[in-house]
């Protein structure tokens, strides 16, 4: 099972209100990232807060009392805090990290000497980094937690330990020092005991990923395949994209003998990770089973092809191996964690510092560009906003989320064609996602064009999402559309699920029956 480290806001119940980034005076959603659970897409509030780029359009409709959009830039689920006004424009201080001395890389070509030494440097600057955090909020287990996840991904597993159970003792509820506890236990070979914290973790927060999938794989491993296939599903739910989960799952199946299972878990661990040799292994002796001689046959070829390419790749990684790299994606991390734990306090300044300096250590980190970009888009900064999307559709082309949100940057900056062109990819990578098509609608309506194609994608996000907030999007289509019967029917279905709640909202879109 992949090591999925640390989020040190994102993993348990929070000890503090949710912290929420300062929003600018702009009326704007909350923007669906991935990856990171604090990105979830909240389908009412996205129905009654809209951006400014729909100025324009239709009246939006009025919240309903409690309904105030609350942006978060940590997972957490627990209720919003007050909201602090931070003014646009660039955060003072530079792209550096916050701590006292950045860590400076050796430049390719350098002596092995001085790549070990970055690679130092760089672990230094990750602890240093924790140990602040430490110093500028000493009662919060989320810096003691940090400390832990540190050392962990420095395999300095006796220190992880000795952090983790310190912020136990502060925190109590704290689902992910369970986690990394169990994680050591794993490690070292009690199955048994790491079950039994991973246990304890989801009985805090069920909703962690990483733990169901860890824990499905220690279950297969002790034989428990009913219960690893259990578990392994709700990893899934949580991290759709996963290919270690399916593979798992299909390990599972197999061991239970029911092969087209298998063969069906490992057919989607190949197409998530098509490069792992694995998941064809899988499908050949499950195809064998099932009698299925040609496709058996296929499958073992590409095994071998894979695992061929796998060693290879072993050798060359061992030949130009770059401690310093290892260090540096450790060292991004830190800061990125380090950012949230910041924001979460309203020290803004600061955790922009941490994500600047965990983008400028890795190209590939995507937790600190999500959190850029949530944070230059809720300070009305969204030219600054707008590479770090681009940036993070590069990293993943396949990932609609990011493609989404590149054209919800797109659409406030009313750049709309580039708006349109990046919500419909989104719809194609995945056609049953429901952010896509309620905000592909909206730009429909604010565009004032295509208006039978838009009632028609509202008429497939209400069955794919049937929320009072998804039928007044109906609604205002059927209206714009000439469909008055549909506009009726649909304000008779925002009053039937949400009586007292979106009815103002109905009423301002003239969507009274």
């Amino acid at each position: 099972m992949k090591n999925r480290g640390h989020n040190a806001a994102g993993a348990r119940r929070p000890e503090k209100p949710s912290p929420v980034v300062a929003p600018s005076s702009r009326r704007r959603w909350l923007l669906p990232l991935g990856g990171l659970g604090f990105l979830a897409c909240a389908a009412v509030i996205l129905v009654l807060v809209g951006p400014s780029w729909w100025k324009g359009a239709a009246p939006p409709p009025t919240p309903a009392a409690g309904q105030k959009a609350a942006p978060q830039v940590g997972g957490n689920s627990g209720g919003g805090a007050p909201e602090s006004k931070m003014p646009p424009g660039p955060a003072a201080g530079t792209a550096e990290s916050a701590s006292s001395s950045p860590a400076k890389t050796a430049a390719p070509g350098e002596s092995p000497e001085a790549m070990v030494a970055a690679a130092r440097a760089l672990k230094s600057e990750a602890i240093a980094v924790a140990r602040q955090l430490m110093e500028d909020f000493p009662d919060s287990s989320d810096a003691i937690g940090l400390m832990g996840s540190v050392f962990m991904r420095f395999t300095e597993t006796a220190e992880a330990a000795k952090w983790w159970q310190k912020c136990i003792e502060a925190n109590p509820r704290r689902a992910d020092a369970y986690h990394g506890l169990a994680k050591i236990a794993y490690l070292k070979g009690d199955r048994e005991q790491a079950v039994e914290l991973w246990h304890k973790a989801q009985a805090i927060n069920p909703n962690v990923p990483g733990t169901h999938g860890a824990l499905g794989k220690a279950l297969v491993e002790l034989g428990q395949f009913q219960e690893a296939i259990v578990e392994l599903e709700k990893e899934i739910r949580l991290t759709p994209t996963d290919p270690e989960s399916y593979y798992l799952t299909g390990q599972a199946y197999f061991r239970l003998q029911q092969y087209e299972k298998a063969a069906e878990t490992y057919q989607k661990a190949v197409s998530l990770s098509p490069e792992d040799s694995r998941p064809y292994y899988g499908l050949a002796t499950s195809y064998a089973r099932l009698g299925q001689a040609d496709k058996a046959r296929e499958c073992m070829e590409k095994f071998k092809t894979a695992k061929a390419r796998e060693e290879d790749d072993a050798t060359h990684r061992l030949k130009t191996s770059d401690d310093r790299g290892y260090a540096g994606g450790i060292a991004a991390q830190t800061h990125a964690d380090a950012g949230k734990v910041y924001a979460g306090h309203r020290r803004f300044k600061e955790a922009e510092q941490h994500w600047q300096r965990a983008a400028a250590i890795d190209p590939k980190n995507r937790a600190a560009r999500q959190s850029l970009v949530e944070l230059y888009r809720l300070g009305g900064r969204l030219a600054e906003a707008v590479p770090i999307c681009e940036q993070l559709r590069e990293l993943e082309p396949q990932n609609p989320t990011y493609h989404l949100n590149t054209g919800v940057i797109y659409g406030e900056l009313q750049r709309y064609d580039d708006a349109e062109a990046e919500i419909r990819k989104a719809i194609e990578l995945n056609p049953t996602y429901p952010c896509a098509h309620r905000t592909l609608v909206r730009l429909l309506l604010v565009r004032n064009e295509r208006l039978p194609e838009a009632r028609i994608i509202s008429q497939k996000l209400v069955a794919l999402e049937p929320t009072a907030g998804n039928y007044v999007i109906l609604g205002e289509a059927c209206r714009r559309a000439g469909d008055a019967q549909g506009a009726r029917e649909a304000a008779k279905r925002v009053m039937e699920l949400a009586p007292g709640g979106v009815n103002a909202g109905g009423a301002s879109l003239g969507l009274q029956p």
